[in-house]
């Protein structure tokens, strides 16, 4: 049974280490732990990458994790940034305190992801013992070690994340091999595009107060916060506020995943054959809702797309709005990052779309028989 202590890891800052360094030390230390929670535990909840929120904060330089040895890939040391990224490693540590240690039970320390993040730590902590301290009379280290120690901390932070993310999409199907296993979605494009809808077991229910007014909203609202794919990984996807992974991040192409869960949190529940992949959509939708030409776009709707023009959908967005023949979207995947694009009618990448379930009326008992 591996225990909470095995997992822990630990960083000395260097002798002489000014405070700003020390934070980002520190920071560094939540960041890789949270990624090794995320490894032992399974739950992508503690999955956050701190390299992506600094960047997005404005608090990594123009050359970012590039910088060359000895300059600072911090933008500032100013108070309010020590005070953020501070802020930022107390919402980490107050997470990790949270983790029920039996969450570790199934997890194995000889895991060989684990044990390359272990090795990682332990050279960052040996390079971070050997810079050089104060001079005599000083207090603080030389400024080119210092910056070299942060360097080399952020670095084996965005490594690790590497890791773990390589790790995960390793331990998971890819979401097109998955829906090629099973029975009747085989992918191929004379099933997905015959005239006679393909068969389909997709159910579907429609809950509270479910309209087009609320997946476009839901939809702008992850737009407002921003999601993009981290620099070093493809195919993660991110809050570009927090840092954190998205619900609709599978370690594999988003779009799909993108707009199954906007529809299911505005209340359309589509148990879609395959939520991840876009001909799975298309088959059941075919066989179970209304879809439409593009010319019948409206707000809510699926839209698809088919950019190889081999007759096999690539691609899915939510239609934001329609202005004549303009159709406005909100798109996941799209130049990696989550994106409103806009589109002509007559545009040949257009398939068609898909309109939202109606909700099911009860059907009325009848009236007992007169004796």
């Amino acid at each position: 049974m591996t225990t909470r202590a095995e997992l822990e890891i630990d960083l000395d800052p260097p002798a002489g280490a000014r405070p700003m360094a020390i934070v980002v030390i520190e920071a560094v230390e939540e960041g890789i732990q949270a990624q090794v929670y995320t490894l032992a535990t399974g739950n992508s909840d503690y999955d956050v990458d701190l390299v992506g929120w600094l960047t997005n904060q404005g608090l990594l330089g123009a050359e970012g994790l590039d910088a060359d040895v000895g300059e600072s890939v911090m933008i500032d040391q100013h108070r309010d940034t020590r005070e953020k990224i501070e802020g930022k490693t107390g919402e980490l540590q107050s997470q990790h305190d949270a983790v029920n240690a039996s969450a570790f039970d199934a997890f194995s320390i000889t895991n060989g992801t684990f044990q390359q993040i272990k090795s990682k730590v332990e050279t960052l902590q040996e390079t971070l013992s050997q810079q050089p301290g104060p001079a005599e009379g000083e207090v603080y280290m030389p400024i080119a070690a210092e910056y070299a120690a942060v360097g080399a901390a952020l670095n084996t932070l965005d490594e690790v994340i590497d890791l773990v993310d390589t790790a995960q999409r390793g331990m998971e199907s890819h979401a097109e091999d998955i829906e090629r296993s099973n029975p009747g979605n085989s992918g191929n494009p004379s099933q997905i595009w015959g005239a006679t809808s393909p068969k389909s077991d997709m159910t579907f229910t429609v809950t509270g107060d479910a309209t087009p007014d609320s997946i476009v909203d839901i939809a702008r609202d992850e737009l407002e916060r921003g999601v993009a794919e981290r620099g070093g990984s493809s195919n993660n996807a991110y809050y570009t506020d927090t840092g954190e992974r998205t619900p609709f991040d599978i370690g594999d192409a988003w779009c799909a995943s993108f707009t199954s869960y906007v529809w299911e949190k505005a209340g359309y529940e589509v148990d879609w054959t395959n939520k991840n992949y876009v001909p799975a959509i298309w088959n059941d939708a075919k066989a179970n809702l209304e879809t439409a030409d593009a010319g019948y776009a409206e707000k809510g709707d699926l839209i698809i797309f088919d950019w190889q023009g081999d007759g096999t959908p690539d691609h899915i967005g939510i239609v934001d709005k329609v202005e004549g023949s303009t159709i406005y979207t909100i798109e996941g995947n799209s130049s990696n990052q989550l994106k409103r694009n806009e589109y002509q009618m007559g545009n040949n990448d257009l398939v068609g779309v898909v309109k939202p379930p109606a909700r099911k009326v009860p059907t009325p008992a009848p009236e007992p028989v007169a004796q």
